[in-house]
């Protein structure tokens, strides 16, 4: 397996995925200012770490030509997925909860003020 030909587009992108995560440090430190953000914070850090974990495996599987460190690469950018998706699906049920009790404060207020 060319393991050289199948790291490239990533190789290419090594210096985009170190931005990524040194901004990902970044925001994750903003976010822990904030003092009850850090209960999320370490989120955006550990993709910053992932971020690059995987820059520095797909390097190294492109030049050893390493399958092991490109499936290293590959297992990090799935975590990332992984993590992403997870927490998509909680804003998401969280924002439909705060929507939903607003939503119905609101109507209350509003009906409370016709009477």
């Amino acid at each position: 397996m060319d393991v050289r030909a199948l790291s490239t587009p990533l190789y290419q992108v090594r210096g985009w995925l170190k931005f990524v995560g040194v901004m990902l440090f970044i925001d994750g430190a903003m976010i822990a200012i904030t003092g009850i953000g850090i209960v999320v914070a370490w989120i955006p850090i550990w993709l910053g770490v992932l971020c690059f974990k995987v820059s520095n495996a797909v390097e190294l599987a492109n030049h050893s030509d390493s399958a092991e460190s490109m499936m290293r690469s590959l297992s990090k950018i799935a975590t990332m997925i992984t993590i992403v998706g997870v927490v998509n699906v909680v804003f998401l049920v969280l924002f439909l909860f705060f929507i939903a009790f607003f939503g119905g404060l609101a109507g209350m207020v509003a009906y409370l003020e016709t009477m």
